[in-house]
């Protein structure tokens, strides 16, 4: 047994170097890369964005900036108008995109270099205001895990978007050991995910289509989750069958199918 766990662990570790090689080779010459890794709660974001980071620095990346849609949460009262329970409130109001936009992303789109950005904007566990700020210059890497990454208005940040696909009964056995201490128990967890947080990711789906396509021309990895790392991978070329770009619009979505 802890031969084939130190063996999955190495095809993982294996799959994040060559994944790391593969994004840094298309890194732009003016500015800072943008890479975005989304996915449902507890499909394993932090973690592969952490481990992507480390795999880049393995590879000599001095500037990575790490950042989480934790960190743009919306003050409670405005993330709970719709109701606690609220899926429709969950999609639509629980983080602060304008502050996104504002604070982290348009800087690093736009320059100029070294430019202040702010990687968190509030402490929702807290409910205030916590901003921590840095300074990224063009070489700089962005890793941001999140929800709802390829909603509209955030589609267009991205060089590359990760969708970390996993099924909602690997996801709630996840949130089961992360989340019982902090909810109060499994009953809890059971509910709030049932009732707000897999509604809620099912209403992004259906809205912004993130399975089926990257958004205003993303470009987009696709993950399958899974509870053990594999070693086998598969890589093709699809394109967006309702999208008919011109020359200059054309864009490359790269489909990887992956356990991870």
């Amino acid at each position: 047994m802890m031969a084939m766990v130190s063996g999955l662990a190495s095809a993982r570790d294996q799959f994040m170097s060559e994944f790391a090689a593969t994004l840094l080779a298309r890194r732009p010459a003016a500015r800072p890369l943008c890479v975005g890794v989304d996915g449902m709660s507890c499909a394993g974001k932090s973690r592969f964005a952490d481990e992507l980071g480390a795999a880049m620095h393995a590879q000599g990346v001095a500037e990575i900036l790490r950042a989480s849609i934790d960190g743009f949460h919306a003050p409670a009262e405005g993330r709970y108008r719709a109701g606690r329970d609220s899926p429709e409130g969950y999609y639509r109001d629980c983080f602060d995109y304008d502050q996104l936009a504002a604070r982290l992303l348009r800087p690093l789109a736009t320059g100029p270099y070294p430019v202040s950005v702010a990687t968190a904007v509030f402490d929702y566990r807290a409910d205030r205001a916590a901003v921590r700020t840095t300074m990224a210059a063009a070489p700089a890497i962005l890793l941001f895990d999140g929800l709802f990454l390829l909603r509209p208005e955030l589609a267009r940040a991205w060089d590359v978007l990760v969708l970390l696909d996993i099924d909602e009964t690997d996801a709630l056995d996840r949130a089961h050991e992360r989340d019982a201490a902090f909810f109060g128990g499994i009953d809890e967890v059971d509910r709030r995910y049932r009732h707000r947080y897999n509604p809620g990711w099912r209403l992004y789906c259906a809205e912004a289509r993130p399975l089926d396509r990257a958004d205003a021309g993303a470009r987009a990895v696709f993950l399958r989750a899974a509870p053990y790392p594999d070693a086998t991978a598969e890589l093709e070329q699809r394109q967006d069958p309702e999208e008919q770009p011109d020359a200059d619009q054309r864009r490359d979505e790269r489909v990887l199918h992956a356990a991870i």
